[in-house]
């Protein structure tokens, strides 16, 4: 340990409680300097019998406030029959630790970050140093209380699933951490944790690949490496230049890769680290998208080198490495996204575009960084939010007429995920559709041709929505119910087949409102189809047709199939077609 160090333990010793009898009392039995002398003191009158209970407290003296700060280090022997435990804060309790080692642990470090989030983020350190580095552990003790509430959590927590009583577990949990932390101080001491440089760091990788403690040992020198960096940038920074030191393929390489990616994630999921990386934002949409372009391997560095770290790490990213780092990028970018906070607070349309620009970088061309199911539930929730009727009458605040709020909620349908938001989306449609301004909105807000197109355009979005088919075909029918009351009350398409000149023009006209747009499914096209049928049943009406040099056979089928005219089961129509067609082939011939 340093010179600091040093200093703080001369103010630091341990003092041995002992219980004799049944009760809850303790008397002091001796005070030690050392720890480890202080817990062999302890267990050693334990095993003589004499006592029923021992207990080790670590007394640290105050300078500030010229008192003693008590931490427990060490209990051993019966224990006191349970009180109820207060309630606690839920807290993911992870797998159930048996021995010091498994502090170390995926499940432990992540239990830790949830319950020191609030200490990590003030000291600037992830819980790989705090746990690998033995001025951090001290200055966890000197807290007092922090870490013994924390081990309290996590036995609360365990304590559901067994039947083994809440005080007990604390005890096992408070005695492993207590030699876990033992380990450190004690490797300290002995010499053993050398500190990681930039000139060093690929002989120890090397060195300690086949050692069964190289994992610890190399996780501890870094941990050294980085404790006179101050800051989340620098120490990104710092952790990947090791990168560049890398040994050559073998247990070397993989025992500092794995180290450097656990590190890069500690810090990049830590939510002070994460602000202070990247700088200042507008809004939380703003940010993730920016997380989201790490994910995918690019990001735009800020003005005077700022999010330098960032860039240098989506580097990383894109050149396939540190895959445990870039999944934990995405991962807190959904946990935004389940959360409550709007990515854009003052546009709810600006919201929904957002969203779906985030997920579009999470997949990364097809190739989800993290499981799709996940993605899709997080933007399901997220959805979920938005199709609350508060949202849609805010959504919808700022439009003018009846089609302009269809048109939106038919967006929002094509970036919201979820059947049951998609259903809740549907419900509001139906209702805007057959409201009197609607009603007057379509009958009389514009020409009659315009507002078919306009109600055909609608229809069209509708059946390929992803709305369920019975809303679709109720929507779809309701559109086309007005569409026909628009046509009956203006006749639009009647008096323009009416003043057709030729069968020749009718077919054209009719053709040309289907390829318009002007035409809705439902009776107004099986109306305008029956219309296309008379022409083409009609030879004498296809006979002058040919007179005219019209049409090309190839391309009338075309049109008449996108009209919906089922040319394939038309008994004669080809025939009569190219019949059609005959005198101008010969026409040509001649000339």
């Amino acid at each position: 340990m340093g010179k600091g160090t040093s200093r703080m333990s001369r103010q630091i010793h341990f003092e041995i409680f002992v219980r004799y009898g049944k009760g809850p009392g303790w008397s002091l039995f001796d005070a030690i300097p050392e720890r480890d002398d202080a817990i062999k003191a302890a267990e050693a009158v334990l095993k003589e019998g004499r006592v029923r209970s021992v207990r080790v407290n670590r007394e640290t003296f105050q300078e500030e406030t010229g008192q003693f700060t008590t931490f427990r280090v060490f209990e051993a022997g019966e224990t006191l029959t349970p009180r109820k435990a207060a309630k606690a804060d839920p807290v993911d309790a992870g797998t159930p630790c048996f021995k010091p080692d498994d502090f170390y642990s995926v499940h432990a470090r992540a239990t830790l970050i949830g319950l020191l989030s609030d200490a990590l983020s003030r000291w600037r350190i992830t819980v790989t140093e705090l746990i690998h580095h033995a001025g951090a552990l001290e200055r966890l003790e000197l807290t007092g209380t922090l870490f013994q509430h924390a081990v309290q959590k996590i036995a609360v927590a365990q304590a559901k699933g067994s039947d083994e009583p809440i005080t007990k577990i604390v005890r096992t949990l408070s005695d492993l951490a207590s030699k876990a932390m033992a380990r450190v101080y004690r490797d300290e001491r002995a010499g053993r944790l050398a500190a990681v440089t930039l000139e060093n760091v690929k002989a120890m990788a090397d060195g300690l690949g086949a050692n069964p403690e190289g994992e610890y040992l190399l996780k501890a020198g870094i941990a050294k490496y980085l404790e006179p960096i101050k800051s989340w940038e620098e120490k990104l920074a710092a952790v990947l230049a090791l990168l560049s030191q890398m040994p050559e393929a073998g247990k070397g390489h993989d025992l500092l890769l794995e180290a450097i990616d656990v590190l890069v994630s500690e810090i990049v999921t830590c939510g002070s680290a994460l602000a202070e990386l990247l700088g200042p934002q507008p809004n939380l949409g703003t940010a993730l998208l920016v997380m989201g372009s790490i994910v995918q391997g690019h990001v735009v560095p800020g003005p005077e080198g700022e999010r330098k770290g960032l860039s240098l790490l989506a580097a990383e990213f894109s050149a396939g490495r540190l895959r445990a780092a870039r999944a934990a990028i995405a991962k807190r970018v959904l946990a935004e996204l389940k959360g409550m906070k709007r990515l854009v607070p003052n546009s709810l349309e600006e919201d929904v575009r957002v969203l779906r620009q985030i997920v579009s970088r999470l997949i990364d061309g097809g190739r989800p960084v993290i499981p799709m199911e996940d993605i899709v539930s997080a933007v399901t929730i997220r959805a979920k939010r938005l199709v609350t009727p508060e949202s849609i009458e805010e959504f919808l605040s700022e439009t003018k007429n009846a089609a302009e709020r269809l048109t939106l909620l038919l967006h929002m349908e094509e970036n919201i995920v979820g059947t049951e938001n998609k259903r809740r989306l549907a419900g509001y449609i139906l209702p805007i559709i057959t409201a009197h301004q609607a009603q007057n909105f379509f009958m009389q807000g514009g020409p009659p041709l315009e507002q078919l197109k306009l109600l055909a355009g609608l229809q069209s979005k509708v059946c390929k929505s992803g709305f369920q088919e019975m809303e679709i075909r109720k929507i779809s029918e309701t559109l086309d119910a007005l569409a026909v009351r628009l046509e009956k009350k203006h006749q639009v398409i009647g008096n323009a087949l009416r003043a057709a000149k030729s069968p020749l023009e009718m077919l054209e006209l009719s053709l040309g409102l289907f390829e318009a747009g002007a035409v809705l499914e439902g009776e107004l096209a099986q109306m305008l189809r029956k219309q296309i049928w008379k022409i083409l049943s009609n030879r004498e009406a296809m006979a002058g047709l040919g007179k005219a040099r019209k049409p090309d056979p190839a391309t009338l089928m075309q049109r008449l199939a996108r009209a919906g005219i089922d040319t394939a089961n038309a008994i004669g129509l080809a025939d009569a077609i190219e019949a059609a067609a005959a005198p101008k082939e010969q026409a040509r011939s001649s000339a």
